[in-house]
């Protein structure tokens, strides 16, 4: 008999390596996809569980409400600065452009999460772009709210101050600074420590309730408050011709339209919170649009009403005149 070669007994040493690196390549592989199937599954049942449990379901009404509440936030109170600055026709081209793309956008991030089964926007995100796409969305929404709850903040803390001393306060405990620090910790804070939307829908109709007080106010007071500043068309600014479009005022006007509309970050929080007959890319579809619809129409009403009484003279923030 021939003994094997040296090369031969090399060739047979070297097969097992080889079919053992093989193997480990694939059960690596395999265990890579076993992670990543375990952790969409997981969000997703957690998700979907979610959906299952939650006690009370919103309506479809409750739904809409909690959208448009989402959506309508303290950039109303600077739709008649708008509308100065970009005219009549000017601003209602911005609304409608901004108002289709809103809806654009609610409808394809909704039908991306059904098609995926992936119902939170963040997940999504990284199903989608990787890890720098969900980090850029999570920086994104933090700075939206950031600005959001500090206008809000503001507004707050200078309007309840100066109600607060119109009935006769004048202790420190009255001043901008201590109001605003008592209303974030009775009202804001709670508010802000619920761990899911939906909870809100009911608070949400009382947030619409005291949205509309304001449009009836600036629509009611606004006028009378005009005619007793002004005397004078020629000498004052506030009786200034009425501008119909101005290409630079809706160009640099267009961010703040978007402010007042934008409610993506809420979105699939509604749909989650939503009754079965609700969701679907039909239903979210013509309930999203309903929404936007409304909150736009709302928008457009305080911008034309302040912009009607007060004319050239429209403070940023329209309680303030």
């Amino acid at each position: 008999m021939h003994s094997p070669s040296r090369a031969s007994k090399m060739r047979l040493q070297s097969e097992p390596s080889s079919s053992s690196s093989s193997t480990s390549t694939a059960e690596n592989v395999d265990d890579h996809n076993k992670m990543k199937y375990t952790k969409l599954h997981t969000t997703t049942t957690t998700l979907s569980s979610s959906m299952k449990d939650t006690a009370n379901l919103n309506s479809t009404s409750l739904t809409i409400f909690l959208l448009i509440n989402s959506m309508i936030g303290s950039g109303i109170l600077n739709q008649p600065f708008v509308f100065m600055k970009s005219g009549i026709l000017g601003a209602m081209f911005g609304f409608m452009i901004v108002t289709l793309g809103t809806w654009s956008g609610l409808f394809l991030l909704t039908e991306a999460g059904i098609i995926s089964n992936i119902f939170d926007f963040s997940s999504l995100a990284r199903e989608t772009l990787g890890v720098k796409g969900d980090q850029w969305v999570d920086g994104s929404i933090i700075l939206m709210s950031l600005g959001s709850i500090l206008s809000y903040i503001i507004i707050i803390g200078e309007t309840s101050s100066d109600l607060v001393q119109g009935w006769g306060c004048h202790h420190l405990l009255c001043d901008q600074f201590s109001v605003t620090i008592l209303c974030v910790i009775l009202f804001v804070m709670p508010a802000c420590m619920s761990r899911s939307l939906g909870n809100l829908a009911h608070t949400s109709v009382l947030s619409l309730i005291a949205i509309t007080a304001c449009l009836l106010m600036v629509i009611i007071y606004g006028p009378s408050s005009s005619s007793a500043e002004v005397e004078s068309t020629a000498e004052y600014p506030s009786r200034a011709p009425l501008v119909l479009f101005d290409t630079l005022g809706t160009c640099m006007s267009t961010g703040s339209i978007i402010l007042a509309l934008n409610c993506s970050s809420a979105n699939f929080h509604a749909y989650l919170s939503a009754t079965k007959d609700a969701r679907g890319v039909a239903a979210w579809m013509r309930i999203t649009g309903l929404a936007v619809t409304i909150g736009s129409a709302i928008c457009v009403s305080m911008g034309l009403a302040g912009y009607f009484a007060f004319h050239g003279n429209v403070n940023g923030e329209i309680l303030s005149e």
